[in-house]
């Protein structure tokens, strides 16, 4: 039978035709055309590989058996501070900290071994500027078909951001395991004041019930300070936790300042944490004792001193605890300085801040 016609004369399977058959002819009739195709495509996927390490928003690093730098793309060249030139060649230990080298080489040796398929850690970099970064890094190992390493693709994440914020929710965390230690300190200190100076049971239980209220009133307070927060205000609800704001033994002075709530915050933690020793050791502990609060406006800079007087002698603690680290920590998250103080006569605190760190 003869081979189907088509209407332009040519007959089904010929060559010329654009099915199957036709390009497997072309195919075999023109090999150097298939050739130049395969090339073509090998040089476009090289092409887009190029292109997605040059343009990943994560760091990216082949690092030889040795660890050498052998490249490096853009995104890890920001996360470090230097240049592709400076990075490659190098070996990442140099930017590693010390503290984490001994943790990734390690690692690095058991899959190099074949012991793990790759590893995930968190480790720090040091800058080119000398700043210490935070980095999520994941490890990997490209073998050849003898399952000898070639080299090893690191892709490294920056974590620094997500860290500090780590860092401030454990602190906030200790921050009020301290704070409802201290307010159990105040309620058992309240209830021997009122059982020592209380003629009976039923005027104990008065006293202690109208301290309680003050104290959960001061509380309420604290918790509905919002963004903008007079310093005034701030001071006497910190001290009203601890005595009645009417005690004659406490004098808080200075003129208008508003807050940041940063700075409300930071302020209030080292007031409530000076508070608190002073009720547990200092001038609040004793009848005669008395605690000044004075702020005042130099140039464009906040000044505030706490000044305890009259309490029982004073003495340099001999370690430091987590409520002086507070009240040491609050100058330097204001941008400013602080000092503290352990007079004989009682604590002293000073702050000095800059109008900048007020607005936080």
């Amino acid at each position: 039978m003869a081979a189907p016609v088509r209407l332009d004369g040519r007959t089904a399977g010929d060559g010329r035709l654009g099915g199957k058959a036709g390009r497997t002819a072309l195919r075999a009739k023109d090999p150097e055309d298939a050739t130049r195709r395969a090339l073509s495509d090998g040089e476009l996927a090289l092409e887009r590989l190029r292109r997605t390490f040059d343009c990943a928003p994560v760091g990216i690093a082949y690092v030889d058996t040795t660890g050498v730098l052998i490249d490096v793309n853009p995104a890890f060249c920001k996360i470090l501070g230097y240049s592709r030139d400076e990075l490659c060649g190098r070996t990442f230990q140099q930017f590693t900290h010390p503290e984490d080298v001994g943790a990734n080489q390690q690692l690095l040796e058991r899959l190099g071994a074949g012991d793990i398929g790759g590893y995930r850690m968190q480790k720090r970099y040091v800058r080119s500027s000398g700043d210490v970064v935070w980095a999520d890094l994941t490890v990997s190992v490209l073998r050849d078909q003898a399952e000898r390493v070639l080299n090893y693709i690191s892709i490294v994440v920056d974590i620094g951001e997500a860290k500090q914020q780590e860092d401030r929710l454990n602190f906030l965390l200790h921050e009020l395991a301290h704070r409802s230690k201290n307010l159990l300190t105040v309620v058992r200190a309240a209830a021997h004041r009122i059982a020592a100076s209380s003629t009976s049971v039923q005027g104990m239980l008065a006293g202690l019930d109208d301290r309680l209220v003050g104290l959960a009133a001061s509380q309420e307070l604290l918790v509905e300070i919002g963004r903008e927060t007079d310093l005034g205000e701030l001071a006497r609800a910190q001290i009203a936790a601890f005595v009645p704001i009417n005690d004659g033994r406490v004098v808080i002075e200075g003129p208008r300042v508003v807050l940041g709530a940063s700075a409300t915050n930071t302020i209030g933690m080292a007031l409530h944490e000076l508070a608190t020793n002073a009720c547990k050791y200092g001038a609040l502990s004793v009848i005669d004792g008395r605690v000044s609060i004075r702020w005042s406006l130099e140039g464009r800079e906040l000044v505030v001193e706490w000044r305890e007087h009259d309490g029982p002698p004073v003495s340099p603690p001999t370690h430091s605890g987590f409520g002086r680290k507070v009240i040491e920590r609050s100058a330097a998250r204001l941008g400013g300085a602080s000092t503290l103080s352990f007079d004989p006569d009682g604590v002293c605190w000073r702050l000095r801040a800059p109008d900048s760190g007020l607005r936080l």
